[in-house]
C-alpha cells in the first residue's frame, strides 16, 4: 500500500542545486559588489574628512582673522595715539621753540642791561674821569715857625696820595724860609713869603686873595683844602674826598 501510496504521490520539482561554479561567480560578483561599495564608502568619508579638514582650516583662519582683525584694530588704536602723541609732540617742540625764544630774548634783554649797565658806568667813568680830571685839590697850608717840626709830615702825607692831581699852596707867615728849601723846587708847591707873623687870620685871608686873583687858573669842580701846619693825610684821603664830592653833586 505504501509503495502505492509513494508511487502515486507527486512529487515536486525542487530547482536544481547550482554547481560550485556558479556560486564563485556570485560570490565574486558579490565582493565585487562590496568592495566598490567599500571603496565609494571610502572615497565619501576620505571627502568627508577633507571637507572636515578644510572646515577646521577655514575655521583656524577665521579664528585667526578674529585675532589679525583685533590686532588691526589695536594697530588703529596706537596709531590714533601715536597720531595724538605726535600732535602733542609738535605742539611740545613749538613749545620748546617758543621757549627757547623767550630765553634767548631774556638773555638779549639780559645782555642788553648788562651792556647799558655797563654803558652807563663808562660814562659815570667817563664823567668821573671828566671830575678827576677837572677836580683839583688847591691845598692851603698856613706856616710858621711854631709847625717846624710837623711839617715834614705834613708834606709827606700829601705826597704819598695816589690822586695826584693837586696845588699846595703855603703862606710862609714870618717862619724860616730855609725851612721850606727842600719843597721849592716842587712845581705843584706855590710859597707866598711874609717877613712878619701876622697870625693864621692873616694866613688864610692871604690864601682867598691868592685864589681869587688867580681865579682863572682854577675850575668851579676845584677843591679846596685848608689846613694848619700840624695837620696830616691818611692813606688815600684825596679819592675818598673826591669820589664824596662827585658823588654827592657838590
Amino acid at each position: 500500500m505504501l509503495q502505492n501510496h509513494i508511487k502515486n504521490f507527486n512529487f515536486k520539482k525542487d530547482k536544481p542545486i547550482p554547481s560550485n561554479k556558479s556560486t564563485i561567480k556570485k560570490e565574486d560578483t558579490i565582493n565585487k559588489i562590496t568592495e566598490n561599495s567599500s571603496k565609494k564608502i571610502v572615497d565619501k568619508i576620505e571627502n568627508l574628512v577633507e571637507l572636515t579638514d578644510k572646515i577646521e582650516k577655514n575655521l583656524k583662519i577665521t579664528e585667526n582673522s578674529t585675532k589679525i582683525l583685533d590686532k588691526i584694530e589695536n594697530l588703529i588704536e596706537r596709531i590714533d595715539k601715536i597720531e595724538n602723541n605726535l600732535k602733542i609732540t609738535e605742539n611740545t617742540t613749538k613749545i620748546v621753540d617758543t621757549i627757547d625764544k623767550i630765553e634767548k630774548n631774556l638773555k638779549i634783554t639780559e645782555n642788553t642791561t648788562k651792556i647799558v649797565d655797563t654803558i652807563d658806568k663808562i660814562k659815570d667813568n667817563n664823567i668821573k674821569d671828566k671830575y678827576y680830571n677837572f677836580n683839583k685839590f688847591i691845598i692851603f697850608i698856613p706856616y710858621c715857625s711854631i709847625y717846624k717840626s710837623f711839617i715834614k709830615e705834613c708834606f709827606e702825607s700829601i705826597f704819598n696820595q695816589d690822586y695826584t692831581n693837586y696845588e699846595i699852596i703855603i703862606i710862609n707867615d714870618g717862619g724860616d724860609i730855609f725851612d721850606l728849601n727842600n719843597y721849592l723846587e716842587n712845581n705843584k708847591i706855590t710859597i707866598l713869603n711874609f717877613e712878619n707873623n701876622n697870625g693864621a687870620a692873616f694866613s688864610k685871608w692871604k690864601f682867598v686873595e691868592y685864589i681869587q686873583t688867580n681865579l682863572n687858573d682854577y675850575n668851579k669842580n676845584d677843591i679846596c683844602i685848608i689846613f694848619d701846619g700840624d695837620d696830616y693825610l691818611l692813606d688815600n684821603a684825596l679819592n675818598i674826598i673826591n669820589d664824596r664830592y662827585i658823588n654827592n653833586k657838590c
